[in-house]
């Protein structure tokens, strides 16, 4: 049994401001990573730095 893939292939990185977005081939978003690189907003939100995420 050979099933298609749900998320195709290839996918790519949108960096927006604070976050970057995964999107498959079709545009649709398949995840989001928040970061900041200002030490006082990730203590308070447990988001990454840029370099990190």
């Amino acid at each position: 049994m050979t099933e298609g893939r749900r998320n195709p292939g290839p996918w790519r990185i949108v960096e927006l401001l604070e976050s970057f977005r995964v999107e498959d081939a079709k545009r649709c978003a398949l995840a989001w990573t928040y970061f900041t690189d200002d030490p006082e907003r990730r203590s308070v939100t447990s988001r990454m730095t840029r370099d990190v995420a």
